[in-house]
């Protein structure tokens, strides 16, 4: 499937984001909705839309896993120990 980029997204503190939540319809008839609190996703880097960098473009959780698990090689760019990553 093809769709547009958008090349001038909303940004969160000059970083794509993007909601994962989750709902259920359990019926139509009663309409029976169920809904669950899920989280928002930020990338790592902030946004530019001439990069090529995925990480810029992506706010994709296997990403972020990739960092967590390299965490030092990052900790010059972001100036952060581990658990301050995970928090941010």
């Amino acid at each position: 499937m093809m769709q547009k980029y958008i090349a001038d997204p909303d940004l969160n503190d000059g970083r794509k984001y993007d909601f994962r939540v989750y709902m259920l319809i359990a019926s139509t008839n009663p309409l029976i909705v169920y809904y669950h609190d899920g989280f928002l996703r930020n990338t790592f880097l902030q946004y530019d839309k001439f990069s090529k960098e995925r990480t810029i473009h992506l706010a994709n959780t296997n990403l972020a896993k990739e960092y967590f698990e390299h965490w030092q090689d990052y900790y010059e760019t972001f100036k952060m120990n581990e658990t301050e990553l995970r928090n941010w």
